[in-house]
């Protein structure tokens, strides 16, 4: 048994003197870690299954606990890898490399998606990370149309997953 507090409580959290910053990128290192490093995946890493170890003698005074360890799922080194420069490609916006890693994941038709459904900029955008995206109502309504989902509404979202 561990005693903690479910991440998703935040007002409990400061009041403990949890710097919610340093939680965040805890979290954030974590699940980049299996991810990007080891290949595994947490598949259902919902705030109910993150809790937080109240413990002065750790970094920033807690410890980061992950529940419910029965859905994982283990990327094979090749995908691993192609994840890793597929975000890589996102995050330098190179284009034509996320093109080239969407077609080694095997999901080409994704490359347009990609970038703006995970950094939230479109294929090609001149606009900087940590900027404000730059997507006039033109860009998006093309984005969409290139996706077939021209009429997606927040109703239709499903399909869009399974396009994905």
């Amino acid at each position: 048994f561990i005693d903690g507090v479910p991440v998703h409580q935040t007002e409990r959290l400061q009041a403990e003197g949890i710097d919610l910053r340093a939680l965040a990128q805890t979290v954030l290192e974590a699940f980049a870690t299996m991810i990007f490093s080891h290949g595994f995946v947490h598949a259902d890493p919902h705030p109910g299954n993150l809790s937080v170890e109240l413990d002065k003698s750790a970094a920033h005074g807690f410890r980061l606990v992950l529940l419910d360890h029965g859905l994982y799922r283990e990327l094979d080194e090749g995908f691993r890898r192609a994840n890793c420069r597929l975000w890589q490609a996102m995050l330098v916006q190179d284009q034509a490399a996320v093109v080239r890693e969407c077609h080694a994941m095997n999901m080409p038709d994704l490359a347009k998606l990609m970038p703006f459904m995970l950094i939230n900029r479109p294929a090609g955008t001149s606009s900087a990370l940590g900027s404000p995206a730059d997507v006039s109502a033109e860009e998006l309504a093309r984005l969409k149309e290139e996706l077939g989902i021209s009429n997606l509404s927040l109703g239709d979202i499903g399909e869009l997953a399974d396009k994905l």
